[in-house]
């Protein structure tokens, strides 16, 4: 089972939670994320100011940016396993015209294990795998 969590801590208007939450448990069964296993995700969406302290801090590049993905780096066996949390800014996908669904795609991604600097090829495939698979799905 999947546990999703979203937070808003902006003013911006999002897709709806419901919607946000289906899209993830998607992305999840493509990825092979097992729904046997209790699974937690965070995401939250932060502004402009948080996400480049964030990004200063844990990444050491400076500015904002569209999203952050912070890996579950010590998973507790005995209890859910946490997949870890995405930090999204949504002024800064407003401002590159970035839609919300395929920045969570690519966290989740990086969630996952897949990196597209250091496996371009490995990302690129499994981003357009993933891509076609959510075409045909409503969300």
């Amino acid at each position: 089972m999947y546990k999703i969590s979203i937070f808003n801590q902006t003013d911006h208007k999002l897709p709806e939670n419901k919607r946000i939450v289906r899209f993830c448990k998607q992305t999840l069964r493509i990825l092979n994320v097992p729904e046997s296993k209790f699974c937690e995700l965070e995401i939250v969406f932060v502004s402009p100011q948080k996400i480049a302290s964030y990004n200063r801090l844990y990444l050491k590049h400076k500015g904002s940016t569209d999203i952050i993905s912070f890996p579950n780096a010590n998973p507790d066996k005995s209890g859910p396993e946490s997949l870890g949390s995405l930090m999204i800014c949504p002024k800064y996908l407003d401002k590159y015209s970035l839609d919300t669904f395929q920045v969570i795609a690519h966290g989740l991604l990086h969630l996952n294990g897949y990196d597209h600097i250091l496996q371009p090829k490995i990302w690129e495939n499994k981003l357009n795998k993933l891509n076609y698979e959510l075409s045909k799905i409503q969300f």
